[in-house]
């Protein structure tokens, strides 16, 4: 828009400037305005506080964490920045893709390799039996890795929000203890898959193995030169099997662990703050807090669920093949007792993270959603309000469960090692019976 003025006898165009108008407010307006700025500020602090300091949290506590995960083909890492256009990729840049992409694909040969030698060794050795249940093994491990890479956006994303909630309700909360522990957890973890599985090499059932396999007819007819390498190749892809498979199972029951624990003191925090609401009216920041933690508690439930079941399953199943095996094996030598300890143990240490972890942060966050529920009661001006509020968001019950079959408690723990005693001692009494006829 232009106005024709007139000035020393000339008609001249005037146009206003671009730039907006500013007006002049009262103070009272400019006080409600920065009240209501300094209101959203604090609005969009609470609910936004997993995309800011909670993200920068994780990259400076946990960035080993999330190394090691990238190592093992879980791409939990920032992509790389690159250009648009292909054309102007460098060829330093290329390579970075292909380091960065490269631990994928390597932990996938591996996993596509064993798969290969569990369906050689179930065509050329005897004992079907036996070599199914290594390929079942093989194969649902395979499919919990498929699954963790599936949902590794997810996993990031809910180790954020719940590192981010400390900063609402624990600022000064440090993870100091956390830091270092990740890395002893995951040499443990190593130490177990190689050591059992170069003692495995020496116990008296794998050198029958190698002999079947060296004797069987199709390897000594077809492929005459191979037995004297192809032990050897399979022990090492083995070995690399086990070292990778226990690298991802390690990584996962720490991040699964990991995150309960925090989630359990996040618990612990909102009981903190719910008895100190009567002297302080905290609960306009203390209910969006609770809100986040359990929409986190979600997240884990839907993304860790499945890898969690399989996990599971697999290592009662390996449980239940150590103690079967101590318990009714001929091979008395020391190398077979040291392997069947330290396969054991790695199972027993997973499945014990897993229950008895997670089972505790279900407690808590029943006993958090009592404290909840008692709000209303402390504060009678918000009564009717605190109560609509908890009908409409706080209702349900948020638990981790096991691919939605079992919800995860202390006695799913002592249930499963009861199962375990006794289905061993009844198969091996009916195997012991069935051979002395």
């Amino acid at each position: 828009m232009s106005v024709l003025t007139r000035r020393n006898g000339e008609v001249r165009e005037f146009r206003p400037p671009k730039s907006p108008v500013r007006l002049f407010w009262p103070d009272e307006n400019l006080q409600s305005l920065s009240v209501a700025v300094k209101e959203r500020e604090k609005r969009v602090k609470v609910n936004s506080y997993a995309s800011s300091s909670s993200s920068k949290a994780w990259d400076r506590r946990f960035w080993l964490f999330f190394v090691l995960f990238h190592l093992f083909g879980i791409e939990t890492l920032p992509y790389i920045d690159l250009p648009k256009r292909k054309s102007k990729i460098t060829a330093t840049q290329r390579m970075l893709i292909i380091i960065w992409k490269s631990p994928k694909y390597i932990i996938r040969v591996i996993l596509l390799v064993n798969l290969a030698t569990r369906i050689f060794w179930l065509v050329v050795l005897p004992d079907t039996v036996i070599q199914l249940a290594f390929l079942f093994h093989a194969l649902s491990l395979s499919f919990a890795y498929l699954k963790i890479y599936r949902n590794r956006r997810g996993i990031t994303k809910t180790f954020e929000s719940v590192i981010g909630v400390f900063e609402i309700l624990a600022p000064g909360y440090t993870f100091k203890k956390y830091r270092y522990s990740v890395l002893l957890f995951f040499i443990y973890c190593q130490f177990l898959a190689v050591s059992s599985s170069i003692l495995h090499n020496f116990t008296q059932g794998n050198n029958q193995t190698e002999q079947n396999t060296t004797n069987s007819t199709p390897i000594s007819t077809n492929f005459p030169p191979l037995p004297t390498y192809l032990n050897l190749t399979l022990n090492i892809v083995e070995v690399l099997h086990n070292v990778a498979i226990t690298g991802i199972v390690s990584l996962f029951v720490l991040y699964y662990s990991f995150t309960c624990k925090f989630l359990n003191k996040l618990f612990n925090e909102v009981l903190r703050h719910v008895k100190l609401i009567p002297k302080a009216q905290n609960y306009e920041v203390l209910l969006p807090a609770y809100e986040q933690i359990l929409t986190s508690m979600d997240s884990l439930e839907d993304s860790s669920s499945f890898p969690t079941f399989l996990i599971v399953v697999n290592n009662t199943v390996g449980l239940f093949v150590v103690g079967y095996s101590l318990a009714f094996t001929a091979d008395e030598s020391y190398e077979f007792f040291f392997y069947s300890l330290l396969l054991g143990l790695q199972h027993m240490t997973f499945q014990i993270m897993i229950m008895l972890i997670g089972s505790n942060t279900v407690e808590a966050a029943k006993d958090a959603k009592v404290g909840i529920f008692s709000l209303p009661g402390k504060i009678p001006s918000k009564y009717e309000e605190l109560k609509i509020l908890m009908c409409r968001k706080f209702k349900r019950d948020s638990v981790l469960t096991l691919w939605n079959i079992y919800v995860l408690d202390r006695s799913l723990l002592l249930s499963s090692f009861g199962s375990l005693i006794t289905y061993g001692i009844l198969i091996g009494t009916l195997l012991k019976v069935q051979h002395s006829e």
